[in-house]
């Protein structure tokens, strides 16, 4: 008899908890690490808000930030826009979400790093994405002119 691959036992698992999680708090955040063989940088990105009429079919991203922050950012972004029946806006910036700095929406248009994830939970078609951008110590953010070239691989728009 054939022993079930581990890997997917693991995706079932991971699965279950994403769902578990929706279940409890409205939505899932999944923070994958920066991948040194790819380059590819650390993502923070949310499952389930599509899921909530008041979300009107949208999860949100972060790129390039510890988890620590990230998470933290997505979640006071996702209370902001329900408080203020916000929906997402390209160039949208809300005040002090990140500590006393604010942030600002950008549609993302590549979500080839992420997508699969987002897709654990099944609906008709692929949520919209808004990366949430936070801003450099100077209140520059990336896709401003002013932002600093050698700063974007930290932060890339998608």
């Amino acid at each position: 008899m054939t022993q079930p691959d581990p890997d997917i036992g693991q995706y079932y698992d991971l699965v279950t908890r994403v769902r578990d999680l929706i279940l409890e708090f409205g939505r899932a955040t999944i923070t994958v690490p920066y991948d040194s063989a790819t380059g590819d940088p650390a993502f923070t990105y949310t499952v389930g808000l599509r899921l909530h009429d008041k979300h009107r079919g949208y999860e949100l991203v972060t790129v390039g930030l510890p988890q620590n922050l990230a998470k933290p950012i997505l979640d006071r972004t996702v209370e902001h826009l329900r408080n203020a029946s916000l929906e997402p806006a390209q160039g949208l910036t809300l005040p002090q979400v990140a500590h006393t700095y604010p942030v600002r929406l950008h549609r993302v248009m590549d979500c080839t790093l992420f997508i699969n994830g987002m897709r654990t939970i099944r609906t008709p078609t692929d949520p919209q994405v808004w990366q949430v951008l936070v801003p450099d110590k100077n209140g520059v953010f990336p896709g401003d002119a002013a932002y600093p070239r050698d700063q974007l691989r930290a932060q890339p728009l998608l």
